[in-house]
Parts: structure tokens; sequence; C-alpha cells
């Protein structure tokens, strides 16, 4: 497979902003063959770069509509000695609560494990809390509220990514 190229950054730019983009209108907008888009995203999905699509919900929006409060919490937790992080959040994904945890990392410092729950309720995060911290290994969940959102996104955005590439290319001595 051919490594990626501009074109491709622009294709990913495309389907960044909105992922219902179609080929015809990403070929217009990079002046180039409908077909070529279709092999170069194909390619891309091939490769995994692309693992899927998705709605991005406004959880303020949704719960207004939907007269609903979602409460979201962080909280990280501190693993016992002698215990795998693997095990415990193997054991955390068994939990009646895991469909809120929308995030779960790996982490260095005074935590193993950092995570990201959207909840329906004050209640709900107090129950998700509780689960957790019966998980054998855990020694300590400390969970925190989210006052405000001001931004929400999966990771560095395409144009962080360009400059990166670019800035390597610059730094080789073959660039």
């Amino acid at each position: 497979m051919a490594p990626m190229d501009e074109v491709d950054l622009k294709i990913l730019d495309i389907l960044e902003r909105d992922a219902r983009t179609s080929y015809r209108q990403i070929a217009t907008e990079l002046g180039i063959g409908v077909s070529t888009v279709g092999r170069r995203i194909a390619a891309l999905e091939k490769k995994g770069i692309i693992e899927g699509y998705a709605v991005r919900l406004n959880y303020d929006t949704l719960a207004k509509e939907a007269g609903l409060n979602f409460f979201p919490i962080c909280f990280f937790i501190r693993i016992r000695p002698g215990y795998e992080v693997r095990r415990v959040v193997e054991s955390i994904a068994k939990t009646e609560s895991y469909a809120n945890i929308c995030y779960v990392y790996h982490v260095a410092g005074d935590f193993e494990i950092a995570a990201m729950a959207r909840c329906l309720s004050r209640k709900e995060a107090t129950k998700l809390v509780e689960r957790i911290s019966k998980i054998e290994g855990v020694e300590r969940i400390t969970p925190h509220a989210v006052l405000e959102t001001y931004k929400e996104g999966a990771g560095p955005g395409i144009g962080v990514i360009r400059r990166a590439i670019n800035d390597r290319k610059r730094e080789s001595p073959t660039g």
C-alpha cells in the first residue's frame, strides 16, 4: 500500500469535519475523481487509519430534548500492588455501569487508571463509583464531578497531525 500523502490528509480533514460528506463532495473539493476518493478511503480503512464512522452527540441538547440531566464524572483508580491493570479494567467492563464509561486510560502517576463517564444522575454516578470500588484489586477510586465542559474530542485534529508530519520531513536529513 502507498504511504499516506497530502491528499489522504485532506480527505481525513474533510471526514473529520463531517463523516457524512459524500465521495462526490470530497472529489469536488479536492479536484480529483470520485473513484480516486473511494480507493483512497478504502485504503485508509484497510490500513486501520479510519476505524469507523460515528455520530457526535451534543449531550447538553440531548438532555434538554429528552428531559434528562447528564452527570459527567472523571475518576482515577489506584490499583493494589500485585494486581494487573488489564485485569482490573476487564472486571470494570463486566459491571452494569460500564455502558456509562466513555474513556478508560492506563496512566502513569499517582493512579494507574483514569476514566471518564457520563451518568444519568448523581445517584447513578454514586453507584458506578461504589461498584468499581468493590472490584478486586482496586485500592482506591477518586471521583471528580465535571462542572463545565469546554472541549470534547477524540484526539488531535488532522491539522495537528499534518504539522507534525511536515516538521518531521523538515528535520529529516533526506526530507
